[in-house]
């Protein structure tokens, strides 16, 4: 079922108009939901955890299958990125704060941008990339190669490095003492290797310690960020006030304390719209 869904949402971006492509997309994520019956309930998991309420309850069935939705038609944004780059792409944006990216810069660090599998992530780093930053990111397989390929390309013409997360590291820490940006998913569950344990809508969670070890290596700036969709096909983006690493003679507490602060950031903008929050894998460990 999902990879053909993956290839229904790839002929849509090809030869669909984006209004059509759309209300298409979301019929695709909605049968998605409605039939694979184990990636559903593991997603209403997560979501009643975030709503705090019961899983079978009618606003959690309401909030997944929005979810599912709205992941489907980010996938077809992704795909058609390349054709909304440049003046057609900046009409559509609202930002606010990113004056917080500019006061990060300003020591020559470099600076750490981080969010969550929310609204339409990539949609941050183009911006920043476009104000003639340099954007290296990560990337999971999420998708069959030929996807993961065309997207990992698009992105390069767009000015965004797209790296393996293995061996990744020196790479990453070149980016910032250029004084690049790295961009980074930190909600990746409990799968998650290298990670710690944080508090994430009062419950533990296993989140990646890699922000926080290259904040502690490098002294850049931590700044949480998200682009939320709105109605009429346009987009919110969003920078908050960044986080500044400490660096003590308690490394293990230094990276604690720095993704603790993370994680209470990516709940400040889950909780207000959890619908365009993709996480449809186990974020907490049974029994969290």
């Amino acid at each position: 079922m999902v990879n053909s869904a993956w290839r229904l949402i790839t002929w849509l971006a090809c030869f669909v108009p984006s209004w059509i492509g759309d209300f298409l997309a979301a019929a695709i994520g909605e049968a998605v939901y409605l039939f694979w019956r184990s990636k559903r309930w593991t997603a209403r998991y997560n979501y009643a955890v975030v709503l705090e309420a019961d899983p079978k309850s009618r606003i959690v069935a309401r909030t997944t299958g929005a979810a599912f939705r709205n992941h489907a038609r980010w996938v077809l944004g992704v795909l058609r990125l390349p054709r909304f780059a440049g003046n057609q792409l900046a009409t559509r944006l609202i930002s606010r704060g990113l004056g917080y990216v500019e006061e990060a810069l300003k020591p020559g660090r470099g600076a750490i941008l981080v969010t969550a599998h929310f609204g339409r992530p990539e949609l941050a780093m183009t911006v920043l990339a476009g104000l003639g930053q340099r954007v290296t990111t990560v990337g999971e397989t999420f998708a069959p190669a030929r996807v993961v390929k065309w997207i990992t390309e698009a992105w390069g013409h767009l000015g965004i490095t797209t790296l393996p997360i293995e061996g990744s590291a020196l790479a990453l820490l070149r980016t910032l003492r250029r004084n690049g940006m790295v961009a980074l998913l930190m909600d990746v569950g409990v799968k998650a290797q290298e990670a710690v344990e944080v508090e994430f809508f009062n419950r533990p969670a296993r989140f990646p310690a890699g922000a926080a070890v290259l904040a502690r290596w490098t002294g850049a700036p931590i700044i949480p960020g998200y682009v939320r969709r709105l109605p009429g096909r346009r987009f919110e983006v969003v920078a908050l006030p960044p986080i500044v690493p400490q660096r003590t003679a308690d490394a293990s507490q230094d990276i604690l304390v720095v993704t603790q602060a993370i994680a209470h950031a990516l709940e400040s903008f889950i909780r207000t719209h959890p619908d365009q929050w993709y996480m449809f894998r186990p974020m907490w460990p049974p029994g969290a």
